[in-house]
């Protein structure tokens, strides 16, 4: 059987979306392929997906490189004026550089994604950094929907057989109110029919309301006793 393939160009074209590649892809030496997939108009897949509302255009490229056992995938992805039913997005870009380590994965990821319309209300500016690693995804979110309303968000999410969220970092700014995260020791542990929260404190900044705390700690379950305690101290209810 053949060890290697080499594509000296590949072009595929139905409808309004394009496939091309070019490279070598082999089975016991070095890989360098490239691959773009890209669609002027979505809504003419819209027979294959069945959706009341399809379209967009997008444009995604792939690198591999390195051998199979250690193979290294460079990823692009840019797309405009998407719109799949009710959920639409103006713009996305995404950037992306994941490696094969043995059996897991290794990689980072950077999102961008602008006017996001999901129904009820639209985000205007999500930005989002991933890290992978075989034992834990690091997730930095930061949110914008105006110039009132803003949230960054730092999550370490372990991948262990009883997965644990760390919660590194929780600002939220609603107009006139900043609420900060206090403990970078707050975790979330997800089991089967229930969730162990430990430590989640949250602070309001702004001296309209003086050492405002939200504290929660215990365990919430579907089925069985609980045993969670949800603390609000020195909040000023007067606004309600």
């Amino acid at each position: 059987a053949a060890q290697e393939i080499t594509i000296s160009s590949f072009y595929l074209k139905h409808q309004a979306l394009a496939a091309r590649a070019k490279g070598l892809l082999s089975l016991r030496s070095m890989c360098d392929l490239s691959i773009n997939v890209s669609s002027a108009n979505l809504m003419a897949l819209n027979s294959y997906i069945k959706a009341d509302a399809l379209a967009g255009n997008l444009d995604l490229s792939a690198h591999f490189t390195g051998p199979l056992d250690s193979l290294v995938i460079a990823v692009s992805l840019n797309a405009d004026s998407l719109r799949y039913n009710t959920y639409a997005m103006t713009c996305l870009k995404l950037n992306a550089d994941v490696l094969k380590h043995g059996n897991g994965l290794v990689g980072s990821a950077d999102a961008e994604m602008h006017e996001i319309n999901i129904g009820e209300f639209i985000i205007q500016d999500v930005n989002l950094h991933t890290g992978l690693s075989p034992d834990m995804l690091d997730l930095r979110v930061e949110l914008k929907q105006n110039s009132d309303i803003q949230s960054r968000i730092h999550a370490q999410y372990l991948l262990n057989e009883l997965p644990i969220v760390y919660l590194k970092q929780f600002d939220v700014d609603l107009r006139d109110r900043q609420w900060r995260g206090v403990s970078d020791s707050t975790s979330i542990v997800i089991s089967d029919g229930e969730y162990i929260v430990t430590n989640f404190l949250i602070q309001n900044i702004n001296a309209d309301s003086v050492d405002a705390q939200i504290y929660a700690d215990g365990t919430i379950r579907f089925d069985g006793t609980e045993d969670f305690l949800l603390r609000l101290q020195n909040y000023n209810l007067a606004p309600i």
